[in-house]
This record gives structure tokens, C-alpha cells and sequence, in this order.
């Protein structure tokens, strides 16, 4: 699964993925080893991370 998203969708397509699916450890050592040269890799990581605490905090404040 892993590696069908790496050659379809990139390093968007693992940011999209990382903090519902995997744990932020595991992605970002997949990152480090499949797109160590990108520029792009830590600054999608931060803002995937950021993006997703804040829809998970509304999906909760609303279901409570």
C-alpha cells in the first residue's frame, strides 16, 4: 500500500495519509527514506500534522 502511494500520489499522497493511518514516527522515517532530497517533504509533514490535529479537534468538539 505504501509504495503504490509513493509512485501514484508522492509525498503529498503520504502526508495525506500519515496521521489518521500511520503514526507520525513511522512517516516521517518512510519520508527520511523515500524523499530525503525533496524540499517539500518537512514543510507538507508540519502543515499534514497541523491540518489534521485541527479537523480531528472539530470532528470531537461537534460529537460531543
Amino acid at each position: 500500500m505504501i509504495v503504490r502511494i509513493k509512485q501514484g500520489y508522492g509525498v503529498k499522497g503520504l502526508t495525506l495519509i500519515s496521521p489518521p493511518i500511520l503514526s507520525i514516527p513511522i512517516t516521517s522515517l518512510l519520508a527520511a527514506k523515500y524523499f530525503r532530497h525533496d524540499r517539500r517533504t518537512l514543510p507538507l509533514l508540519l502543515s499534514s500534522v497541523v491540518v489534521w490535529s485541527f479537523v480531528l479537534s472539530f470532528a470531537w468538539k461537534f460529537t460531543r
